[in-house]
């Protein structure tokens, strides 16, 4: 049987198998997975999904976080979203936010209390939120790949002699967790 993986582009080569083809007719087949052509999709798939919110966020999201709750709106229908910031257990009333206001991004409680804001909030707010909720398992699922396929890669390494015991423990150990916490 011939496995081998190729340096130049980490493809994992399967090849045929020791035992001879079935009577039936089948025949053996080969597999070339190149590893880090799954990560450059993962992170293709992040770099469209930020671009995808930030053209959701700036045409959809922005315009009704800016002009605040409509008036009339009953506190309790203001959910937990942008607008109920004025809580009497709130940090937020350092900052002189009072519950239905409108704010931007330079006004967000992200960036008062941190100094800048992180990508998220492209998709923190309806209705980014559920378009980019569809979006989102391309980039987690293919990330997810790619960390199962590399611990394929690893262990192939590891039975040419190419990494040390340690390093391969340490892969086969916290490789699972990983691809549990991406799915999660």
């Amino acid at each position: 049987q011939k496995t081998n993986v190729t340096k130049s582009t980490m493809a994992i080569i399967f090849g045929r198998p020791k035992y001879p083809s079935s009577p039936e007719g089948g025949s053996s087949y080969s597999i070339t997975l190149p590893v880090e052509r799954m990560r450059l999709i993962a992170y293709f798939f992040f770099v469209t999904l930020v671009g995808f919110a930030s053209i959701l966020f700036n045409t959809l999201v922005l315009p009704s976080i800016e002009a605040g709750a409509p008036d009339g709106t009953p506190t309790e229908e203001m959910g937990c979203g942008p607008f109920n910031r004025d809580v009497d257990h709130s940090i937020m009333k350092e900052f002189g936010l009072h519950f239905g206001d409108g704010f931007n991004l330079a006004t967000s409680h992200l960036t008062e209390l941190f100094g800048f804001t992180n990508v998220c909030v492209l998709w923190d707010y309806t209705p980014a939120r559920e378009i980019v909720a569809m979006y989102f398992p391309l980039f987690e699922y293919s990330l997810a790949g790619y960390v199962m396929l590399d611990l394929i890669y690893v262990t192939l390494s590891h039975k040419r002699g190419e990494i040390p015991d340690w390093y391969f423990s340490l892969v086969k150990i916290v490789s699972p967790f990983t691809i549990l916490l991406i799915a999660w």
